[in-house]
Parts: structure tokens; sequence; C-alpha cells
């Protein structure tokens, strides 16, 4: 059976080429002679850098994560999600990609052509939508934060959803992509691939591409754009009211500790770098994913007349690199790397102390219990009206923490604290 010449087009999201894997490109009587040619040596590199990278990124990633002690922030949760999606590219997506340049066939039978190429699409799309579901949260929380405390969902419907819609996107793969068959003439064998032979009409080839560029490319893209464009003008908003008068004033140490204020330059850096971190976000995510697909769309719609076989190999190895560069931007921006490096060696280590380490550590945290909690301070007349609400809700949970902590201490006495004027 003589399969089409044409490169395989899968599916919307992945990273992944699949010009010489899952279809070959050009004559399918290629030399198979050899696995460590130049042609197959220059696209195993590639990926097994991306891989290790991505595989020592995220793993580390989640490590720091599960081994922090303070408490857990909604970031932290995407940033998790995001890391298991990566984790999953570089486990299932790039390994295929690489049993397949070695050995130049589909290796794997049947079965797993479909299951494979599907998981495929799922990981690739998950890592889409998981930053778009951060994105959103991200603009309720800072664009929108009172209306958003009784409106959004929770976090974990959000990552839910974007892992639903992965895997409801990614339908269409098991029914385009088919096992086929070829003879090689110069080795007189019958070769395998993985073929997106399943489409009856080419019409349905540009229909399938066109709406996968649009849902994980152009929509994802533009609501990132809207979400950080928000947030970036909010928190600018927020930087030009703020004066060296005292806003929310934590007592760091004791009652008389002089009242801290928060500075217009503390909050500028503030605000730069989460500009910095916006524009990055948005520039990387776009320019990994915008030449693969742009040149997939090039060739569909020319009827594949264009020799663009250097170029769609050099944006499909751009396309891996998402997978590797998510951790290291999020890590850069979100964590703080000594800290991080400290909770990674100190997570290991907590399962060596003995028994008196333990019972001095509980000591200690039952001596701490006598400490009375922080007071916060505010200047009523140097309030905004709406920051007053703000603080309002963050004195009544200062309230509420504090007649937490008289019931537990057995030691308490009321005192009279004076309100500043």
């Amino acid at each position: 059976m003589k399969m089409d010449q044409r490169e395989v087009l899968h599916s919307d999201n992945s990273t992944y080429m699949f010009d010489n894997t899952s279809g070959i490109e050009g004559n399918h009587t290629s030399d198979r002679s050899s696995f460590w040619d130049s042609e197959s040596l220059g696209k195993i590199a590639p990926v097994v850098l991306v891989m290790g990278a991505a595989l020592i990124g995220n793993l580390v990633l989640l490590v720091s994560l599960l081994c922090k002690h303070q408490k857990r922030k909604r970031i932290d949760v995407f940033i998790a999600s995001l890391a298991i999606a990566d984790l999953s590219v570089a486990l299932i997506t790039m390994p295929s990609e690489l049993v397949e340049a070695v050995f130049k066939q589909w290796v794997f039978g049947a079965f797993m052509c479909k299951l494979v190429l599907y998981l495929q699409a799922v990981t690739l799309s998950s890592t889409t939508f998981i930053l778009t579901a951060m994105s959103i949260d991200s603009y309720q929380i800072i664009v929108k934060p009172l209306k958003s405390l009784s409106q959004r969902p929770n976090i974990k419907a959000k990552v839910a959803a974007a892992w639903a819609m992965a895997f409801l996107m990614s339908i269409p793969q098991v029914f385009i992509f088919v096992q086929v068959q070829d003879y090689d003439d110069s080795h007189k064998e019958t070769v395998h691939y993985c073929n997106s032979a399943g489409y009856s009409a080419e019409w349905q080839r540009k229909m399938y591409f066109t709406c996968q560029t649009f849902c994980i490319l152009v929509l994802p893209t533009g609501i990132m754009l809207y979400c950080y464009t928000e947030i970036s003008k909010s928190i600018w908003k927020r930087g030009v009211r703020t004066t060296d008068n005292e806003v929310v004033a934590p007592i760091n140490t004791t009652m008389t500790t002089p009242r801290m204020s928060v500075r217009s330059d503390v909050v500028s850096a503030s605000r730069r770098k989460v500009i910095i971190m916006t524009l990055t976000i948005i520039i990387a995510y776009v320019l990994c994913l915008t030449p693969y697909f742009i040149i997939c769309l090039v060739r569909i719609y020319s009827d594949y007349s264009l020799d663009l076989k250097n170029s769609l190999k050099v944006s499909q190895t751009v396309f891996m690199l998402r997978s590797a560069l998510n951790p290291i931007l999020y890590g850069l921006f979100r964590i703080r790397l000594p800290r991080t490096v400290s909770l990674f060696c100190s997570c290991f280590k907590q399962h060596h102390y003995n028994r008196g380490d333990a019972f001095s550590h509980k000591k200690i945290k039952k001596e701490k219990t006598n400490v009375k909690p922080q007071i916060i301070y505010f200047r009523r007349d140097r309030l905004k009206k709406k920051d007053s609400v703000l603080i309002a809700k963050y004195a009544a949970k200062e309230e509420i923490n504090f007649k937490q902590w008289a019931k537990e201490t057995v030691s308490y006495r009321p005192q009279r604290v004076a309100h500043s004027t």
C-alpha cells in the first residue's frame, strides 16, 4: 500500500515534528541502513537536549513546591499543574519522537498509534489551557478583587477545566491518525507509519488545522494579552495613587515598633517586575508557538508546493522549547532560587532527624503560641474609599485570628490599645 507522500500534520498543539516520524516527508524508501546518520542525529540531538532540560527543570520545580514549608499560594497550584503537563510532554511525546527518529518508522502498532498521538495532543494542549486559566485567575484577583471573591470559580475547578478541555479537543486525533504500511524496495521489507490518513477530503485537513490554530494559538493569546494588559494597567494606577502615607503597617516585633509605610519606590519596583514578567510570558509563549503554526498553515493552503522542510524543523525545535522554558520563567519570577535550593535540600534532611529533634521542634512550636499576634495599624483619615473596604475586610480577619489566639492561650490578658489619630 503506497501512502501519501505529504508530511503528516498532527493536531494543533504538537510541539513536535511529524515530518519524518509519524509520516515520512518525501520518499518513504529513504536510506534506513543507519540509525545514526547525520539526518537522524539532526533530529535526535535537539529532542534529547530539550527532553533533559524539561525533565530536570520541571522535577526540581515540583519538588520545591512539595517541600515548601509555608502556606501554598494560588499561583503554586497553577505552577504545579503546568510542571505536570510539561513533564507529560517530556515523558510521552518526546520519547515516541526519539524512537521514530531512530528506527525511521512506527514500531508501536496500530492501537498505540491512536493512543500516543491522542496523548501527545492532550499533554501539549494542556499547557496552553493552564496558562490561560492562570491569566484569568490573576485578572480576577488583581483587577476585580472584591467581585471575584463571590463569583470566581475554585482554583481546582479552573485546573480541572483546563485539563478537560485538553482531553476533549484532542479526541479528533483518534480518528485522524491510523497506522499505514509501505514497502521499502531497498531493504525488501514492509515498514509502518502513523499517518494522518483519516481525512476523507483535503478541505477537512485545512479546516481542522485552522480550527486548532485558532483554539490553541489565537484565542489563548488574545485572552492572555487582555488579562495581563488589564493587570498592568491596574497595578500602574495603584502605584500612581500610592504615596509615602501609611496605608497598612504591620508591626514585625513589638507593639512599640514605629508604623511602616508603603513607599512609592517599593511599589514602583513591584510594578516593574510584574510588567517585565508579563511581557516575558507572552513573548515566550507567542514566539514558541507562532512559527510552527504559520509554517504548517502555509504548507497546507499551498498544497505542499513550497519547500519548507528546513523551516519546519527549526519551528518544531522552537516549539519544543516551551516545555523547558516554562519552569525557568515561572521559577525566576515567582520562586526565589536560593530559598528553593535550600528547601530542596531540607526536604530530604527531614527524614533523618531523631525523636529528640522532633520533641524539641514540638516544644518550640508550643512556646511560640504564647507570643501575641501582630496588630495592624492604619490611619483612617489617610485612606481612600476603595482602600478602606479592603482594609476593613483585612482587619476583620485579623480580629478573628486574635480571638482564636485568645482562646488557645491560657496566660492571655486583654490590654487596651490606643488608636492612632
